[in-house]
């Protein structure tokens, strides 16, 4: 069974950048936030989760020193990255409405940093990469798919350069699980099982 894109967003934090990519053409299309995302990406499969430096516009909450910046109308800000293709990958998945850690564990980018965190009791639990998450996490739910970003270097007087020199790479992924069923979310997405 497949995750389609209509099926995670939901999860997505409202305030984070999204850059979403064509797993066929490898174009990318950055979101400021989630609300900005068409409708028109609901039909295709995810294909990997992860974060990257991408390039959005000049952010109008960043002070930028002048004497120090080039001619440049863009920027490099940490987003989520999701993959899209209009084909399923075939990963096994488990029967059931909700979106489990384990059906998402396989679409999630190997060498980055996880934090996994659980409504249960607050706690968090940092990964170095996908490899090392616990089986324990499998049969918790989904409750939300976020990041960690440094905002004291972001939102300081940066140049251009410097973000070539101090980039904003590494950030962790944060993937919130509970024990129970987000009750605001029905998998309403026809589930694809594939052979």
């Amino acid at each position: 069974m497949a995750i389609q894109f209509k099926e995670m967003r939901p999860y997505l934090a409202r305030n984070v950048r999204i850059s979403l990519c064509l797993e066929e053409t490898y174009e990318y299309f950055n979101y400021l936030l989630k609300s900005d995302i068409p409708n028109k990406y609901g039909e295709l499969y995810v294909y990997g989760v992860g974060t990257a430096d991408v390039e959005f516009s000049r952010d109008v909450f960043v002070e930028y020193d002048e004497t120090k910046e080039l001619n440049h109308s863009f920027t490099l800000y940490p987003a989520i990255e999701i993959f899209l293709s209009k084909h399923p990958r075939d990963i096994q998945r488990s029967k059931g409405e909700y979106l489990l850690f384990k059906d998402l564990k396989p679409y999630l980018q190997i060498g980055m940093n996880f934090l996994i965190e659980n409504t249960k009791d607050h706690s968090s639990t940092y990964f170095l990469s996908r490899n090392d998450i616990s089986d324990d996490y499998d049969d918790l739910y989904v409750y939300g798919i976020s990041m960690d970003i440094d905002y004291n270097i972001l939102y300081s007087k940066i140049s251009y350069s410097d973000h070539f020199v101090n980039s904003i790479t590494n950030n962790d992924l944060i993937i919130v699980l509970s024990n129970h069923p987000r009750g605001d979310i029905k998998n309403e997405t026809k589930i694809i099982f594939i052979k």
